[in-house]
């Protein structure tokens, strides 16, 4: 009698086979018997043949099978989903499947299946091992349940250089994001990032952007891109395909000053005028202009100028206070000192301190025009083609400020002597006829000047109703004839202070460039280069 195994059947385990008399041959797989020891163990997987004989030649055979190898299924994988029809396959055993956890049923191997739902399919061989396979069959879409951009700006409709803009997808299940894709009104983004929006929920996803130094582009943002769910179905999300009530505009172009206008009576103020609505405070705090947002330059007409101005407040054009978002305001100044006719102001954005409605900074590059200062002194210059050939003449009228009447019987000298290059008029001296001014120059040549004629050198008059005259004598200037010693004395920046003669404080200083050698030897600096 043999037990522990059985004729016929199949088993996944380790077997021992016993028999209480005779002597047993045992195979594996057709191979060549073996004496076998009765309960000896036996592990190989394989067919086996046992045939026990006892003394009077009596025989038993059982044929046996050890199988500890799970049956193998093809045509579909644990845990994948599929967008097509499936026909699982296995080789051996019998199957049973059950779709949406219902009630299992027989399944023929090969068999297609086309119904959508979750599948789990059990193949048991003749040993009783079991395969398990679950999938999934999904023909459907993925489908975007919501779309919302955002930016990490207090204002939350416009982004500016340095923000990221982010948009937050969300599917009906489990998706991968694939393609994405952004544009700035018809420009594309170069670099996107895709996450998982931090939350470890697939049906979640984040694309962004950070607004770059590098993209001159402003306009609305868009975004596009492909959802694919795990059965590979595919959903095509294109550019402004999708509902956002929350769009994003990019704005990278600061507000620039544009304009500004100077109080022509007494350069109080300047009315300065801006691209678009500004403000003061900073990006992440906006708030109103004040004085400390801006900075006033003078650019003087004559090194002596003694003109200075600062900033003493800053308002809306009818003197309101401001409040943030305005286009134009008025910069009120304090100019102080004496400025002459030429002098002139800028009014500049300070470093980091002025911002559009986004949070974009102006540049302290962005300012107002050179605004004309009224001096307290002003004249017209003229040039006298008449007279001497060694003479050369420049008339000054004086148009406001200061007066003079003519005395034709006295020519002041300025500067320069024969032989006496240290000539200088330093001290303000009187001239005209009843009303006076006083008149006086800066020292020093620029090389080492040469006199050689008595009348050389730089004289002053008063010539007609508040004409002054200024005259350079160049007499030997180009030598020969009876000039033993040539002529030649150079300054750039002679500087001529005529002031009233009771409030010197009301004057106005010129700026000549004096050259013997030149065929026009007095000329202000200013008109230098010009026609």
């Amino acid at each position: 009698m043999v037990s522990g195994v059985k004729n016929g059947l199949s088993y996944n385990k380790n077997v021992s086979p016993n028999f209480n008399e005779g002597t047993a041959n045992l195979s594996l797989n057709n191979g060549v018997p073996t004496s076998f020891v009765t309960g000896s163990e036996l592990s190989e997987e394989g067919e086996y043949k046992l045939v026990v004989t006892d003394r009077a030649g009596n025989k038993t055979t059982v044929n046996f099978t050890i199988d500890k190898t799970a049956p193998i299924v093809t045509g579909v994988m644990d845990g994948s989903s599929y967008n097509n029809n499936v026909s699982p396959t296995f080789s051996e055993g019998t199957a049973i499947l059950s779709l949406n956890k219902g009630v299992p049923t027989s399944f023929v191997t090969g068999s297609e299946l086309s119904e959508e739902g979750e599948y789990n399919l059990v193949v048991t061989d003749q040993a009783g091992n079991k395969t398990t396979i679950s999938f999934i069959i999904d023909t459907v879409k993925p489908l975007l349940t919501s779309a919302s951009s955002s930016i990490n700006n207090t204002n939350s409709q416009f982004a500016k250089i340095g923000d990221t803009v982010t948009i937050l997808i969300k599917a009906n299940e489990d998706v991968t994001i694939l393609e994405a894709k952004s544009k700035i009104a018809d420009t594309m983004v170069e670099s996107l990032e895709v996450t998982d929006a931090g939350d470890q929920d697939a049906s979640t996803w984040a694309v962004s952007f950070t607004v770059s130094e590098l993209s001159s582009s402003e306009g609305t943002v868009n975004f596009a891109w492909k959802m694919t769910d795990k059965a590979g179905n595919i959903t095509d999300i294109s550019f402004g395909s999708y509902p956002d009530n929350s769009m994003i505009t990019v704005d990278t172009k600061p507000s620039k000053i544009t304009s500004g206008i100077m109080e022509s009576t007494s350069n109080q103020y300047v009315d300065v005028t801006f691209s678009e609505a500004t403000y003061g405070g900073s990006a992440e705090n906006l708030g109103a202009l004040d004085q400390t947002d801006f900075e006033a330059i003078i650019t003087k007409s004559v090194g002596a100028s003694l003109a200075q101005v600062t900033i003493t407040g800053v308002t809306k054009t009818d003197d309101m206070p401001l409040v943030g978002g305005e286009t134009v305001v008025r910069v009120y100044l304090s100019l102080t000192g004496t400025p002459i006719q030429g002098d002139k102001i800028k009014i500049k954005a300070a470093d980091n301190a002025i911002f559009d409605h986004v949070g974009n900074v102006t540049s302290p590059t962005s300012t107002t025009d050179h605004l004309i200062v009224t001096p307290l002194v002003t004249y017209e210059w003229k040039k006298d083609e008449d007279g001497d050939a060694d003479i050369k003449t420049i008339m000054i009228t004086f148009t406001k400020g200061i007066s003079v009447s003519p005395y034709m019987n006295t020519k002041e000298r300025l500067m320069g002597a024969k032989y006496k290059p240290d000539v200088f008029l330093t001290t303000p001296t009187p001239i005209g006829g009843d009303v006076k001014v006083k008149i006086s120059v800066s020292a020093g040549w620029d090389n080492n000047a040469v006199f050689g004629a008595t009348a050389n050198g730089v004289y002053a008059q008063a010539t007609s109703a508040n004409t002054i005259s200024l005259s350079v004598n160049t007499q030997c200037s180009k030598g020969g004839g009876s000039c033993f010693i040539k002529s030649d004395f150079r300054k750039s920046h002679a500087l001529v202070t005529i002031e009233d003669i009771s409030n010197p404080a009301v004057k106005t200083i010129l700026d000549l460039n004096i050259d013997s050698n030149m065929i026009d030897p007095i000329v202000l600096n200013e008109d230098i280069g010009k026609d």
